[in-house]
């Protein structure tokens, strides 16, 4: 009656779909290569609790303690490596501390894993703010059948795999989405691809920072080629 889930963030969104879909909900445990587990799912809650044998620091861009309900970016110690310690190592995630566990459980609470600090963006008036596309028409439209978001440095282009050509309504959609995702002062250009690269072929983001410029003219390899 379950999916445990471990390798990527979980939203509402996704809970909701797999409850759905298939009448079960979803246990995340929060890991990484580095350590192992860093943190389970409470039996009782959504929220994750962290074992003792992991320290689990969210800090601001300082380095000083968040406080709870305010995102900040995980620092992880471990206490059972004895091969190779790891001491405030900082894993690239952004997670928000959660209240004392209302049922008991003593060890720390971790509220949400927000997502890895290379899936946010910094507007003009320095914020921060993660760019989450799970929930997008992206994903949920039957007529996407792929997509990858590229942020060149003057345009994010949205390239899309479909079995038929991309209507006006369909790109507008994709266009206002997009660009409120990401709450920057760029046009968003979408732009049906042939294929794009094979699914491990470059690392697992939400979107892709592309090298130089957007030029219209560009070929479908040379914009998918400028992702890094």
């Amino acid at each position: 009656d379950a999916f445990v889930v471990t390798s990527d963030r979980v939203d509402q969104d996704m809970r909701a779909q797999v409850r759905d879909a298939f009448g079960a909900r979803i246990v995340n445990r929060y890991s990484c290569e580095e350590i192992g587990f860093v943190a389970i799912q409470c039996p009782f809650a959504e929220h994750l609790h962290v074992p003792p044998n992991v320290i689990a620091e969210i800090v601001n861009d300082q380095g000083d303690a968040c406080e709870i309900g305010t995102p900040g970016r995980v620092l992880l110690t471990t206490l059972s490596n004895r091969a190779q310690p790891m001491i405030r190592y900082d894993v690239g995630d952004v997670a928000v501390l959660g209240e004392p566990c209302q049922h008991g459980i003593a060890w720390p609470v971790i509220e949400s894993v927000e997502g890895r600090l290379r899936d946010g963006v910094t507007p003009p008036d320095g914020s921060f703010h993660m760019v989450f596309l799970y929930g997008s028409v992206l994903v949920h439209d039957p007529r996407v059948r792929g997509f990858a978001v590229l942020k060149f440095a003057n345009t994010i282009v949205a390239c899309l795999t479909s079995e038929g050509e991309i209507d006006s309504d369909l790109a507008a959609q994709v266009q206002s989405e997009v660009a409120h995702m990401f709450k920057l002062s760029l046009p968003v250009v979408v732009r049906r691809v042939a294929a794009l690269p094979p699914v491990g072929a470059k690392p697992r983001r939400e979107w892709f920072p592309a090298v130089g410029d957007y030029v219209e003219t560009m070929t479908d390899e040379q914009v998918l080629a400028s992702a890094y």
